[in-house]
């Protein structure tokens, strides 16, 4: 798919995980600049749950159903670094701040990064 023409929108994305990664690629494919932070690497899970659901009938067990997380990543990740976007990662957000124009994060290392939208990928605990 082609990228979109660029819509002068910057997108700092706070979760580099499978979903912030796929949020990522698709709104740099509809034109925005995107950058992705990470605090760390994801470890290695299935990902079964909903595959017992879609596939009732199947066996639960079979290797077919599932996919270790950290493989999906990979691919998202691969994708996005052949898109251009950058991902930083161990860049932890330790607080988020909005002005009229723009918002952002400081990190723990004291930096600040800036950008039109934020947005908060960074699973159940995000704050």
């Amino acid at each position: 798919m082609e990228r979109e023409q660029d819509t002068g929108i910057s997108i700092l994305v706070v979760g580099g995980g499978i979903a912030g990664l796929t949020f990522a690629i698709e709104a740099h494919r509809k034109g925005h600049n995107v950058r992705v932070i990470e605090q760390r690497l994801r470890g290695e899970r299935q990902i079964r749950r909903d595959a017992d659901r879609i596939f009732p009938h199947c066996d639960p067990n079979d290797p077919s159903l599932a996919i270790y997380r950290s493989k999906l990543h990979n691919v998202l990740y691969e994708h996005a670094s052949q898109l251009g976007i950058p991902v930083e990662f161990s860049a932890t957000a330790s607080e988020f701040f909005e002005a009229d124009d723009h918002a952002g994060v400081v990190l723990s290392d004291g930096r600040s990064l800036t950008a039109d939208v934020v947005v908060a990928a960074d699973g159940v605990g995000s704050k």
